[in-house]
């Protein structure tokens, strides 16, 4: 009953269109949709990532001659094309961003019609819900569905919840007027941001012809569609004919310039399957390269792929892009360094200035928000380079402080290269080092306080017996001197025999002269001397040594040393002194227990130069360095004691 009183009411132009379409099917089929004609392989670069710089991103696409994505692309078939010079891809990775599709229908009255019982609109209807049903539960892709009378669903991202909006949309076709909302609001909402920025978007817009006026404002739409990069795929209702009309090449011109396909549907032919039209975008391939931009400004890039026997090249992308070298900064300097004597465990070790070495830490930022890999960094004091690392970790130094002997200021400052070869240094940072100033013989020398008391009164012993044994040798003499008759009368041999020293001094027998310490050895003629000074730094009665060989040796062994100083504070062989061709005199300790002194600073093997009235001290003996000649002459300099 119904079916009669549809055919009744139909007007007289629906049926001559219905004669028509039926004519149309009686002859052979055309082809169901412009192909694209056979051209060459080709690779799109579609983004780029500089966050992660200098390693950066690139997403591109590859297609095959025939226009569909290959989906088999290595890493040794691609280069990155940097300002003009080539980079190895390092990874490639084929991926699915995802795709926001959307459905956009124009309902019209020519969507009706039916063959074998079922028309277009249901074909095209039944088409996309079995498609959407047999998409993944976890696809990265959206669906939305857009008619002329609004949004019906807007990006879904559970395929089976748009089917059902598919197949709940029953638009009465008979009555819906065709026009472009449909198409406008599909790229109002594919221009909104998507969630992933690497997302795809397409647009399959149904409709069927479109009159004069609309075809008028196709050209704006297909315009705004390429701009936000908006594939729009058509399915047209009509007969194969209706492709070459006015209205069928406004609508192919639209898929053209948007990089999609028009499929012209009859109601005979076989509709394609969306994943057909989609595929060259469902996928995508990121690839990573190590970049050399080491200079801001303007850069190009495009990609190189081997996808033929003839390499093929992207479009060249321009893009802007800041560096900056590393900026190292100190962290929490010193601002003084305390070098102070130690107190050795053992009292035969030396004492020495601590501490031998000081730690620092540097942080380093990256202006240009980059982080990467470094090459080096080094450590300078006083524009000499004292430390370098060459290897992580890079922020830490060991700073060497053996070599600072007196107080001074000096100027620290880092410098850190990059893997691109930008360089940079800190400011320059102040640090003064304070040299405690040495305390004589016994600062080498520590004793605690039970093996002091033990020395003391070991100490105390030994005098007591000494003055013990003394006052008796003395007593013995003083009676040996006295007659003793008795004895003499009862046993002549135990008496003691007074011998005269002046009988064996005239019979050519003479003592064994006591050693005199030290010889005076002065000359008239030596270029220098050394004169003996005592505890008031006066000039002492044994004389003065004259500085005569170009190289004196000084010691308490004559066997080592040319010139023998009787002390026990001086060692076999205790320092050298030298002469230099430009007539200097210089002055090295040669390896001694308890040091030798210049102005009260200790010598060190590597000598010091002597001037005139210079303090020299040997253990514990002082002498003073003269020249006979001299041009000006050193004022010593006494560093306070300090009680620790």
């Amino acid at each position: 009953m119904h079916q009669r009183t549809f055919t009744v009411k139909r007007p007289h132009w629906q049926i001559l269109l219905g004669i028509f379409f039926l004519l149309a099917a009686l002859l052979p089929a055309a082809p169901a949709a412009a192909q694209d004609e056979e051209g060459s392989a080709r690779v799109v670069l579609a983004a780029l990532e500089t966050e992660e710089f200098p390693t950066i991103h690139l997403y591109l696409e590859a297609y095959d001659p025939d226009g569909k994505f290959n989906t088999d692309l290595q890493a040794n078939q691609l280069q990155a094309v940097e300002n003009g010079q080539e980079r190895a891809i390092q990874q490639v990775q084929l991926f699915e961003p995802g795709i926001q599709i959307i459905v956009a229908f124009n309902p019209a009255a020519l969507l009706a019609n039916r063959v074998a019982g079922v028309s277009g609109y249901e074909q095209m209807q039944t088409n996309l819900v079995e498609w959407a049903q047999s998409q993944p539960a976890d696809t990265p892709s959206d669906f939305s569905l857009v008619t002329n009378t609004g949004l019906q669903a807007i990006r879904l991202k559970d395929p089976m919840e748009w089917a059902m909006a598919l197949h709940n949309y029953q638009p009465d076709l008979l009555s819906e007027q065709p026009d472009l909302n449909s198409l406008n609001q599909a790229l109002d909402l594919a221009a909104e941001a998507n969630p992933n920025p690497l997302m795809r978007r397409a647009i399959l817009y149904i409709t069927p012809p479109p009159n004069t006026t609309q075809q008028t404002a196709i050209p704006n739409l297909a315009g705004r569609a390429a701009q936000q990069g908006v594939k729009i795929f058509v399915w047209m209702i009509g007969s194969a004919s209706t492709a070459n009309t006015a209205g069928g090449q406004a609508l192919q011109s639209l898929a053209d310039s948007t990089g999609g396909q028009m499929f012209t549907y009859s109601g005979y032919e076989t509709l394609p399957g969306p994943d057909d039209l989609l595929q060259p975008q469902r996928y995508l391939y990121r690839a990573s390269y190590t970049s050399s931009i080491h200079t801001s400004g303007s850069q190009t890039l495009a990609v190189r792929a081997a996808l033929e026997e003839t390499p093929v090249e992207s479009a060249e992308t321009t893009f802007d892009f800041s560096v900056a070298p590393p900026n190292p900064i100190f962290l929490s300097p010193p601002v003084n360094i305390e070098r102070t004597w130690s107190r050795p465990a053992q009292w035969r070790e030396q004492s020495q200035l601590e501490p031998q070495s000081l730690p620092l830490e540097i942080v380093i930022e990256f202006p240009d928000g980059h982080e990467r890999d470094l090459a080096r960094t080094s450590l300078y004091v006083d524009d000499v380079l004292v430390a370098e690392n060459t290897r992580p970790p890079f922020t830490r130094f060991d700073w060497p402080l053996e070599s600072y002997q007196s107080s001074d200021t000096h100027h620290l400052r880092v410098e850190v290269e990059d893997t691109l070869g930008l360089v940079q240094s800190s400011i320059e940072t102040p640090v003064t080092v304070n040299v405690e100033a040495p305390r004589g013989l016994f600062n080498n020398i520590n004793v605690s306080q039970d093996r002091l008391l033990i020395g003391l009164s070991l100490l105390v012993t030994a005098g007591v017996l000494a003055a013990a044994l003394v006052y008796t040798g003395r007593r013995r003499r003083r009676r040996g001197s006295r007659p003793r008759a008795g004895r003499q009368k009862v046993d002549p041999v135990t008496q003691p025999i007074e011998i005269r020293q002046d009988d064996l001094i005239r019979r050519g027998v003479k003592n064994n002269p006591s050693p005199s310490w030290p010889r005076s050895t002065d000359s008239p003629t030596a270029p220098a001397r050394l004169v003996r000074l005592n505890e008031e730094h006066q000039p002492a009665s044994s004389g003065s040594i004259a500085i005569i060989r170009t190289e004196t040796t000084f010691g308490s062994d004559s066997r080592q040393a040319i010139c023998v100083l009787d002390s026990p504070s001086v060692s076999s062989l205790h320092a050298r002194l030298w002469q230099t061709q430009e007539g200097k005199f210089v002055l090295a300790d040669a390896g001694s227990t308890a040091g030798t002194w210049v102005n009260y600073a200790p010598v060190s093997t590597h000598g010091v130069t002597l001037e005139h009235g210079d303090l020299v001290v040997f253990g514990r003996v002082t002498f003073r360095f003269e020249l006979r000649s001299p041009n000006r002459e050193r004022q010593p300099v006494v560093a306070p004691y300090i009680e620790e």
